[in-house]
């Protein structure tokens, strides 16, 4: 161990205690077994998935020569043994996030195959979803029995299947468009706990990422009414992710972990830069209708998300009238020009754009981030850039400005870098 020849040098040399150097090496080993613990706890989880399947491949072999009676047994004799393990979990090994997790994804597979088997032999059939509704319904109990981060990923991961390769986007039954949220609320409380106890862990880190994901790709099966008013409903979403981004809840997550305020951002950008073009535009006045949008269902979840970014942003920003023009109150112009059916709109949403560019570039120099600064350069440039596919300009005055852009850039890094290099002198 190379830190104990370094801690005896260190006590050779009078540099440190003996109290000293043994806290060091509890510190260290400490972080060395959570780190292998987390380690052994992902390999266990991919250990017990291959089982799984390979259980399933060599069942599936025999199973047309198989008797019912025994087909049935084999259904739900992984389900027992999953039982049976989870309750030695919790008699013995309750302390063990590793025995804890690799129970609970055990349990959560067995459970779904023993499903699929009856519904297989008895001939179910399920064309509403029923299917992935029961699984994660049984399943997430479990989140809260065993303490299982694994089962929460894995029911938002199925409820997030249901809602958009079952459930789809079928307007027919439109109360199913709110059962995903009613699961996922389910779940809000283990992720609040996450937060709260497990701030720096990583499995909180990948429950931002799933979470965040999870909402961006089922709020597009709300479009059943106005279709076009997801741009507005997207908005809201993605301002309500910057909130609650910057809340002091992420205080302690890492940038690139902080998938509220990575998504937000780009997300935001890219809605208007798709609205930057006129013939989008020219889409939307077609079918336009103000009394669709105010009783859709997607302008009602536009009200509910506008309602939480407000509630994240007054209980942690102090509020500035530059915010309007930041991706904190973006969606207030955004919304004046879209529900108020401006003309020219796209010009205002360029105008918009391109004020948001400054403002992070400004941001960014205040904060001293050079990400930030780039992404601000590179949003302005891209705005320039897709400006060329609906105006004429000659290839001289589009290389001229290409090359502004590049002299921008290789100066604006210069000068920041200079800046951060004085100041740690």
């Amino acid at each position: 161990m190379s830190i104990q020849k370094d801690l005896l040098e260190l006590l050779a040399n009078g540099l440190i205690s003996e109290e000293q150097a043994k806290n060091i090496q509890v510190y260290y080993q400490s972080n060395k077994k959570s780190h292998t613990n987390t380690l052994t706890m992902i390999f266990a989880a991919i250990g017990a998935v291959l089982i799984g399947l390979a259980l399933i491949l060599i069942l599936a072999h025999n199973w047309d020569n198989m008797h019912q009676y025994s087909k049935i047994g084999i259904a739900f004799l992984p389900l027992l043994l999953s039982h049976v393990l989870t309750g030695f979990t919790l008699w013995r090994k309750s302390d063990q996030p590793l025995w804890k997790e690799t129970s609970a994804i055990f349990l959560f597979f067995s459970l779904g195959a023993c499903m699929a088997l009856i519904a297989q032999i008895y001939h179910i059939q399920d064309s509403g979803g029923s299917f992935f509704l029961t699984w994660a319904a049984l399943s997430i109990p479990v989140i809260y029995v065993l303490r299982s981060s694994a089962m929460s990923i894995l029911c938002i991961l199925c409820i997030s299947y249901f809602n958009n390769m079952v459930y789809g986007f079928d307007s027919s039954d439109n109360y199913k468009d709110f059962i995903y949220y009613l699961y996922l609320a389910a779940i809000l409380p283990h992720y609040l706990y996450l937060i709260k106890e497990k701030s720096t862990s990583n499995i909180t880190f990948i429950h931002h990422w799933v979470v965040a994901i999870s909402l961006l790709v089922c709020t597009a099966t709300l479009a059943n009414t106005a279709a076009y008013t997801l741009f507005l409903l997207y908005m809201a979403l993605f301002t309500f992710f910057y909130s609650l981004g910057k809340s002091h809840y992420f205080n302690k997550t890492p940038s690139w972990a902080n998938a509220f305020s990575i998504v937000s951002q780009a997300g935001i950008f890219i809605i208007l830069i798709i609205l930057s073009f006129d013939n989008v535009w020219e889409g939307i006045s077609r079918e336009y209708d103000i009394e669709k949008i105010v009783f859709s269902i997607e302008f009602l979840m536009t009200l509910i998300y506008a309602v939480l970014f407000l509630f994240f942003y007054i209980t942690n920003q102090v509020f500035k009238a530059e915010h309007l023009l930041d991706f904190f109150l973006i969606i207030t112009p955004f919304a004046f020009i879209f529900i108020m059916n401006v003309k020219y709109p796209s010009f205002f949403i360029n105008l918009l754009t391109f004020a948001l560019g400054l403002m992070v570039i400004v941001r960014s120099i205040r904060q001293e981030s050079l990400a930030s600064l780039n992404f601000g350069l590179l949003m302005i440039s891209i705005l320039i850039l897709c400006r060329f596919f609906d105006t004429e300009m000659s290839y001289l005055i589009r290389g001229l400005v290409f090359a502004l852009l590049g002299i921008a850039f290789f100066v604006t890094n210069y000068f920041m870098i200079r800046k951060f290099n004085k100041d740690a002198q």
